[in-house]
């Protein structure tokens, strides 16, 4: 068994440079150059570093739950600091607040999600702001999407609750990246 790991795809040199690869895309640097300059730990750790941590792991973890698990923890927050908890709410945003947005900015986050996952996402979602964020993608995808909810039961609110929570964490990615402005008021960075 231990000869045919080795033989399967155990290429540490092609890890590494395939790391590098990434690593530079994201920084805008030569892959060779990073590679041959012995930089690459360096850039790693930098590239390990701008990962969540503190306030905003917390706020990744609460953009993924479930509003129901949302708002429980905010609500044991706000028992014990009322003032960050708050602050925290307001950097979080809802569904109904991401339709706000302009239609571009709806269009590059819906983009990356299949028709059953925006189906699970607009189910049992107010009216006015499921068409809102509907206009803003392609004109066959939202026809698609409109006929599916017509007779959609999904499997139980938590996949629903899932979808919408995919969906916001894809929002907040886009807006720490600068990709869509930001519509809310403060930032789980302050707190």
């Amino acid at each position: 068994a231990r000869g045919r790991l080795r033989g399967q795809g155990h290429d540490p040199e092609g890890h590494r440079r395939r790391i590098v690869t990434l690593l530079a895309s994201g920084k805008k640097v030569d892959s060779k150059e990073l590679f041959t300059t012995g930089q690459l730990r360096k850039r790693l750790r930098e590239h390990l570093a701008g990962y969540a941590r503190g306030p905003g792991l917390l706020e990744e973890l609460l953009l993924r739950a479930p509003e129901d698990v949302r708002e429980g923890l905010i609500g044991d927050i706000r028992r014990t600091e009322p003032r960050r908890a708050a602050r925290l709410a307001r950097s979080i945003p809802s569904m109904r607040e991401l339709a706000k947005a302009d239609a571009p900015a709806l269009r590059l986050c819906l983009s990356t999600f299949s028709t059953l996952d925006l189906v699970c996402a607009f189910y049992d979602f107010h009216e006015g702001s499921r068409e809102k964020m509907l206009e803003a993608l392609p004109l066959l995808l939202r026809e698609s999407i409109r006929d599916e909810l017509k007779t959609f039961v999904p499997e139980s609110m938590e996949t629903v609750e899932s979808a919408r929570a995919m969906i916001m964490a894809r929002w907040r990615r886009l807006e720490l990246d600068g990709r869509v402005t930001s519509f809310l008021s403060a930032s789980a960075d302050s707190i």
